[in-house]
């Protein structure tokens, strides 16, 4: 089956705001900011840029208010660097997704070694 157009859009997006975040941001807030994955409405109007950071114990709020700040000159370097007719509209949220895959790793573990100290 092939892709839909949001579903390239959204990964071409990934890989030019992480290059943009990596090389142009100059908020310090924003540095060290990896993204993870794109979500992109069909209508391509609206971004959905899921996050985490490369040092946990930074501050997520700071670093989701950075990129927030950072929309506009994302936007206009995106609509330099992308043939897009229209640049949608940034949202960044932080992925949460990765924490929760941690902790039941953690889990299944602790387990496994209760098992192995039963037996």
């Amino acid at each position: 089956m092939k892709p839909r157009r949001a579903d390239r859009v959204a990964e071409q997006l990934r890989q030019e705001i992480a290059l943009l975040l990596l090389h142009e941001a100059r908020d310090p807030a924003a540095a060290g900011v990896v993204v993870t994955r794109v979500r992109l409405t069909d209508d391509l109007q609206t971004a959905r840029i899921h996050f985490v950071l490369e040092d946990p114990s930074r501050d997520r709020d700071a670093a989701e208010k950075a990129l927030a700040r950072s929309a506009g000159f994302l936007r206009a370097k995106l609509r330099e660097r992308l043939s897009m007719r229209m640049v949608p509209t940034l949202h960044f949220h932080f992925d949460t997704g990765l924490e929760h895959e941690r902790r039941v790793a953690d889990l299944l573990g602790e387990i496994g070694r209760e098992e192995k100290v039963r037996e």
